[in-house]
């Protein structure tokens, strides 16, 4: 529920907004699944000094979106349980997905090519309502070869070796409401690669990291009707491959209306 969560992707929170196809099947009153087929608009690397010098089929051109060396989607699925009764509010679920593709070359990295790469994620999402006001929330996942799908451009392929790199990501955050007009929130969310998957990279200063941390609390104000205003603290910490280390403090403020 944070205000910048679009880069919550490399610290903890998987997302992506991607073309898809997704089938849902609700079970019963709490039980719920479904199966989906994902992939990034631009492919894996159209993005982020990630453009792939692609190997021209017969009547095919280099810009051609059917030529893209990652043609496989990622294959999905979620399953879950939402409580009623004295359990409203409860929310538990587990996930995972799946993606095997021949790797390109690509510019200007040039991760080494022609291998085969697999990528998974198998993770588990939680909500817990504590208290009338207070609930908590958080996801946990490990996987490999993550990337644009999952908003970590760059980090799914160590630089050097080509091989993928495995990760344990997660994010958890207590929301308080306080009254009708005013919540607030705490979390924190980590992004943390394995650090023998990544050395060997060729990657330069603010490439590819170690691990990524992120620590915020936000707090939101009910203006008048459905118009809403918060303001947020984010503080970053991130070391890269390089052994650098990094952290930052970050302010926003917010205002938006509920249509």
């Amino acid at each position: 529920n944070l205000i910048d969560f679009s880069i919550m992707g490399y610290t903890g929170n998987l997302w992506q907004r991607l073309p898809q196809v997704t089938v849902r099947q609700q079970f019963n009153e709490n039980f719920d699944g479904l199966i989906t087929v994902m992939r990034f608009e631009r492919g894996l690397s159209a993005c982020c000094g990630q453009t792939p010098n692609r190997v021209q089929a017969p009547g095919a051109s280099a810009s051609s979106p059917f030529n893209d060396p990652v043609q496989m989607p990622y294959l999905g699925t979620r399953f879950g349980y939402t409580g009623t009764g004295s359990m409203q509010g409860f929310m538990a679920a587990i996930n995972a997905a799946f993606r095997h593709y021949h790797a390109a070359p690509t510019s200007p990295t040039s991760i080494p090519s022609n291998q085969d790469v697999k990528s998974y994620l198998v993770g588990g999402e939680l909500v817990v309502p504590i208290t009338r006001q207070l609930k908590f929330s958080g996801e946990l996942a490990y996987g490999q070869g993550l990337g644009v799908e999952f908003f970590r451009f760059g980090q799914e392929r160590n630089l050097g070796t080509g091989a993928p790199i495995r990760t344990l990501v997660g994010w958890g955050e207590f929301d308080y409401a306080y009254n009708h007009n005013y919540t607030f929130i705490a979390g924190y969310g980590f992004d943390n690669p394995l650090n023998s998957d990544v050395k060997g990279t060729t990657a330069g200063v603010d490439q590819q990291y170690k691990v990524n941390h992120r620590t915020y609390l936000t707090a939101v104000r009910h203006i008048w009707g459905d118009l809403y205003g918060s303001f947020e603290w984010n503080h970053l910490m991130t070391t890269w491959s390089t052994n650098e280390r990094l952290s930052g403090d970050n302010f926003m403020i917010s205002t938006w209306y509920n249509f």
